[in-house]
């Protein structure tokens, strides 16, 4: 993470109520293969922006992520991240 965006995090939770936290939205590759059964080669997920199917899943999985960020009070926010080849 760039030291930027480091600085950002730590306002954010600096802000926040003792005890709040940021929602990571991680295992999104894994969720893709085995729950929304799409096959997802070298779990790249760059791959499926190339399809409305794999924009759709994407999609999907990110607005979950939001949902749960905006119903727990705890959470302040929400990472969501570019689908680039890790």
């Amino acid at each position: 993470m760039a030291a930027k965006h480091r600085a950002n995090v730590r306002e954010i939770l600096s802000k926040s109520d003792p005890g709040s936290y940021l929602l990571n939205g991680t295992a999104i590759e894994t969720r893709i293969v085995f729950e929304k059964k799409v096959e997802l080669p070298h779990f790249a997920t760059f791959a499926l922006l190339r399809e409305e199917n794999g924009r759709r899943v994407i999609r999907e999985i990110s607005e979950e992520c939001i949902a749960v960020a905006k119903a727990e009070k705890a959470v302040r926010g929400c990472f969501l991240y570019t689908h680039t080849y890790k």
